[in-house]
């Protein structure tokens, strides 16, 4: 931050810097929180993904071996 300080020799340009080991620190570990979220998010979205499958897998194996069934008795007779 700029500030103007009045001296004996008139004013002059002082520039005051602000170190805080905290702020730098909650950055840091706001960075670090967040990108354990976006792992943690993508993680369970494969899982979910993959139990979608698995559900639709069940769901359709008994309408898929019917069709073969039926594709099999059409190609016998």
């Amino acid at each position: 931050m700029k500030v103007w300080l009045t001296t004996p020799a008139g004013k002059e340009v002082a520039y005051i810097v602000n170190v805080d080991p905290i702020f730098e620190r909650s950055e840091e570990q706001a960075i670090r929180s967040q990108s354990t979220q976006i792992f943690l998010s993508l993680f369970l979205l494969l899982i979910s993904l993959f139990v979608v499958l698995r559900i639709s897998e069940r769901l359709t194996s008994p309408l898929s071996a019917l069709a073969d069934q039926l594709r099999g008795r059409s190609k016998a007779t």
